[in-house]
């Protein structure tokens, strides 16, 4: 399918306000998306994507809050 143009959106990812895209598409179920680039300490970049039907939007939105606030940094040279 493809997507409509994103728009800009900011979330709380490990302990920082983090630019994201949101966008939608409606095949192959109208759905709604988030990605986010995440820079870690060690300079390296994760990205960290959601998408979620839109008839479940309100539980994506407190299931990704939930999961974002549970996000921690490791240090790898910690065991």
């Amino acid at each position: 399918g493809q997507a409509h143009q994103g728009r800009p959106i900011q979330r709380r990812l490990l302990e920082r306000r983090v630019e994201g895209l949101a966008f939608s598409t409606s095949i192959p179920a109208p759905s709604f998306a988030e990605v986010y680039a995440l820079r870690l300490q060690n300079r390296e970049t994760v990205v960290l994507g959601f998408k979620f039907r839109s008839d479940w939007r309100n539980e994506a939105e407190n299931l990704i809050t939930a999961i974002a606030g549970s996000l921690r940094e490791c240090n790898v040279n910690q065991p």
